[in-house]
């Protein structure tokens, strides 16, 4: 089940997984949508902050669990149809190739890479979808 992160302490919670995880730097401007498996349990975080102009960065943080489809359609719907966003962007290290992998087959592309310039040598690998690309939304409204 898809619950956006409203209270305080929901958002606390998913900005705890998200840099427990990820390494999400915490910031105000963070938005977080929850999936809770049917034992209760938060397996996927899905948070949006670095909210600028129509960009939004997005990160994903899970249990391991496969990509529960509900929960894509909610997570690209919310940034593009919801707030008005043109495009996702993502920052990954090259070094971890399960977020590349993720990334490509959510419909993600690579936009930049900076060689050597993330964490333990990786590359600072730039991701990114557009609305008009993404196949998890309806297009007749672009």
């Amino acid at each position: 089940m898809v619950v956006e992160a409203k209270t305080v302490n929901t958002l606390q919670i998913a900005a705890g997984i998200l840099y427990e995880r990820a390494f999400v730097q915490p910031s105000n401007d963070l938005r977080a949508l929850l999936w809770y498996s049917k034992k209760g349990t938060i397996d996927w975080v899905v948070g949006y902050n670095n909210w600028i102009g129509k960009t939004v960065q997005m990160h994903v943080v899970s249990s391991g669990e496969s990509y529960p489809k509900t929960l894509a359609f909610a997570a690209y719907d919310y940034p593009f149809n919801q707030c008005g966003i043109d495009i996702i962007f993502g920052v990954i290290n090259s070094l971890n190739k399960k977020s590349i992998i993720l990334a490509e087959k959510a419909g993600f592309t690579e936009k930049e890479r900076w060689e050597k310039m993330h964490d333990n040598g990786g590359d600072i690998v730039l991701m990114e979808m557009k609305k008009e690309n993404c196949k998890w939304i309806r297009h007749e409204n672009i």
